[in-house]
C-alpha cells in the first residue's frame, strides 16, 4: 500500500503536467508586415481614410489620379476625403501609348494642383503596353514636364520592365518605385554603384484596416525614407515673388 507522502507527490505531478501545459507561455506571433505606404485606384472602391490615417505604419499614400487621359472614376472622392486626414499622399499618372505625352500631362495637372501634393508624383509605365523605339524620349519628357511642375517625379514600374527598357543613364537618376511582389528585393541591373530603388510594391494583396479589398503594399529601401519624396516647400519670399 503507497503512503501517503507517496500519493501527495503523484498527484502533485499531474498537476504540474495538467496545468502547467495549460499556463505555458504561447508561441511567438509572427511579426506583422512591414509596410510604409500604400498605392490606392478605384479597384479599391471606398477607402475609410479616417481608419487608414490612423495605422502607425503608414507614412505615405499614393493615389491613382489619371490613365491616360481619364481621370481615376474614384479619384476626386480619394482626395476630398484624404485631405480631411493628416497623411502625407502623393499621386499617380498612369501613362499609355494611347494618347500624346503632352494631352496626358495636361490632363494631370488639370486635375492635380502643386498645393495638394505633399510627395513627387509618380509615373506608372504599363509593362504590357508596346512602347516602340520612343519609348525612352516620351517618358523623358513626361519626367521633365512633371519635375518643371512638382518639382520631381519618380518613375513606377516592374522590376523586368525597368532594366529591359528604363535603365538608362538619365533614369538611375531618377527616384524609383519598382514592383516585384515577394520577399526578394527588386534589383536594378548594370546601374552605377550605390544605385538602388526608392520604393518597393512588395505586396499587391496586402490588407489594411480601411479598406475592404486587397490594396498594394509599399515600403522604403532600407536607408531611405520620408526626406525622399516631400517636396520641398517654397520660402515665402519666393512665392511673393520677392
Amino acid at each position: 500500500m503507497k503512503s501517503p507522502c507517496i500519493k501527495r507527490l503523484a498527484f502533485t505531478i499531474l498537476w504540474s503536467a495538467f496545468f502547467g501545459g495549460m499556463f505555458a507561455a504561447s508561441p511567438a506571433k509572427t511579426p506583422p508586415v512591414q509596410y510604409n505606404g500604400l498605392e490606392v485606384s478605384a479597384e479599391n472602391g471606398n477607402v475609410n481614410w479616417t481608419s487608414v490615417a490612423k495605422d502607425p505604419q503608414i507614412e505615405v499614400v499614393y493615389i491613382r489620379a489619371t490613365n491616360g487621359k481619364e481621370l481615376d472614376p474614384m479619384f476626386k472622392k480619394n482626395l476630398a476625403k484624404v485631405k480631411k486626414t493628416s497623411l502625407k499622399v502623393g499621386f499617380v499618372l498612369h501613362m499609355n501609348t494611347n494618347s500624346s505625352v503632352k494631352s496626358q500631362y495636361d490632363v494631370f495637372v488639370a486635375n492635380v494642383s502643386p498645393e495638394d501634393c505633399d510627395v513627387f508624383p509618380i509615373v506608372l509605365v504599363d509593362e504590357n503596353k508596346n512602347w516602340g523605339k520612343k519609348f525612352a524620349e516620351n517618358l523623358s519628357w513626361m519626367i521633365s514636364y512633371l519635375t518643371d511642375r512638382y518639382g520631381g517625379a519618380i518613375i513606377y514600374t516592374t522590376e523586368a520592365f525597368y532594366n529591359k527598357q528604363c535603365n538608362t543613364e538619365l533614369n538611375n537618376s531618377l527616384p524609383l518605385l519598382l514592383a516585384k511582389p515577394g520577399k526578394k528585393e527588386p534589383v536594378i541591373k548594370n546601374a552605377p554603384a550605390g544605385t538602388s530603388y526608392l520604393l518597393w510594391l512588395f505586396d499587391k494583396k496586402g490588407t489594411v484596416k480601411g479598406l475592404q479589398t486587397a490594396v498594394n503594399l509599399i515600403r522604403f529601401h532600407e536607408g531611405k525614407g520620408m526626406s525622399w519624396l516631400l517636396i520641398p516647400k517654397k520660402k515665402e519670399t519666393e512665392e511673393s515673388g520677392e
